[in-house]
């Protein structure tokens, strides 16, 4: 597991161009914390791993799922794109998503 965490932490620091020390910064916590977790020096809290999370506007879920994080990161960015318009333009992407997952089988 503290593989899987190492990998998601680095892959998210290199899509949003920050260093671990930057990170740790970030979420309030030492210099070093970041690099301790990479590193396998040491564990996220549950706390910790949320507040990972939520900095870079992901699930735990999406965390640990076995997805490509740049997938993961461009979902999460659609979502929130997504809250931002209104019904009618959220059922015509329904009816086209509906479409695309036709075609692809």
């Amino acid at each position: 597991m503290n593989k899987h965490v190492s990998n998601r932490i680095n892959t998210l620091l290199e899509i949003h161009k920050m260093s671990e020390y930057e990170l740790s910064a970030k979420l309030g916590r030492s210099k070093s914390y970041i690099n301790k977790i990479v590193s396998g020096k040491a564990y996220p809290s549950m706390q910790g791993l949320f507040d990972i999370c939520d900095y870079f506007e992901i699930t735990p879920e999406e965390f640990f799922s076995s997805a490509k994080t740049e997938d993961i990161q461009l979902i999460a960015q659609i979502h929130k794109d997504l809250k931002e318009l209104d019904s009618e333009t959220l059922a015509l992407l329904h009816d086209i998503i509906l479409r695309m997952k036709q075609n692809q089988k």
